[in-house]
C-alpha cells in the first residue's frame, strides 16, 4: 500500500534498521531528510509491505525524476520518453529472504500507467549482488556503469518496456566479475549490456552481450 506523509517517521526507522547491519555501507545510499516527503507530495509513490501492521519492507518509485542525475543521458533517451525510477528498497533485516524486493519491483511496476509505454531504470551498486541479482531475473539491463553521488560506483539498470530475459546458458556471453569496472566500461560503450548472472567457482560473474 502507498505510505502516507504521517507515515514518513516510521519508514525513516524502518531505512535505519535495514541499513544499521551492513559491513560496507558503500553498497547502499540512504535517501536524505525531507525525501520521502518530496515523493509523497508528488514526485512518485513509496510503495510499503506490512505484516500484522509493522512495516516490513519499503520501495520508492519517480516519476518526478532529478535533472540532476543525466539518466537519459546515460540510458540515450530523449526527453519525450516516459522514464521512471524504482528509487530504493529497504528491507526489515528480519524479513530478508522472502522475495519482498523482487515483489516490490513488480508491485511498483504495475502502477505505471500504461505499462507498456515506460521505460524504467534503477540504481545498484555492483556489489549489491542481491539487488542486481533480481533486477535481472526482472528483465532490467546493466547499460552503464560510472561514479555517481560524488563518489559511488554504480550500475544504471534499464527496463525497456518490452524486455526479454536472458539465460544464463545462453552461448556467447561475455563473462566479468561486477567489480572489475575498467574491462565492463568498453563493453557497455560499446553497445554490450549485462543481461545474466551466475555463480562461476563460488565467484559471481555478469554475462554481457550486444543487444
Amino acid at each position: 500500500m502507498p505510505i502516507r506523509i504521517e507515515e514518513v517517521e516510521e519508514l525513516e526507522a524502518l531505512q535505519a534498521r535495514a541499513y544499521s547491519d551492513l559491513v560496507d555501507h558503500d553498497l547502499f545510499k540512504p535517501a536524505p531528510p525531507g525525501f520521502f516527503q518530496s515523493v509523497i507530495a508528488g514526485r512518485g509513490v513509496v510503495l510499503g509491505r506490512r505484516l500484522e501492521g509493522r512495516l516490513i519492507a519499503f520501495g520508492t518509485l519517480l516519476t518526478g525524476l532529478d535533472a540532476e542525475d543525466h539518466a537519459r543521458q546515460r540510458l540515450g533517451l530523449g526527453e519525450e520518453t516516459p522514464l521512471a525510477m524504482m528509487q530504493g528498497v529497504a528491507v526489515d533485516p528480519d524479513f530478508r529472504g522472502h522475495r519482498l524486493h523482487r515483489r516490490l519491483l513488480q508491485r511498483r511496476l504495475s502502477l505505471l500507467r500504461p505499462p507498456e509505454t515506460w521505460h524504467v531504470y534503477a540504481t545498484a551498486a555492483p556489489g549489491n549482488i542481491a539487488s542486481w541479482k533480481n533486477m535481472l531475473a526482472e528483465g532490467y539491463q546493466v547499460a552503464d556503469i560510472s561514479v555517481m553521488y560524488r563518489r559511488l560506483v554504480r550500475y544504471t539498470l534499464y527496463r525497456p518496456p518490452h524486455p526479454i530475459l536472458v539465460s544464463a546458458d545462453e552461448p556467447g556471453l561475455a563473462w566479468l566479475a561486477p567489480e572489475d569496472r575498467e574491462a565492463q566500461q568498453p563493453l557497455l560503450q560499446s553497445g554490450a549490456r549485462g543481461v545474466a548472472m551466475r555463480s562461476n567457482d563460488g565467484c559471481v560473474q555478469i554475462g554481457y552481450r550486444l543487444v
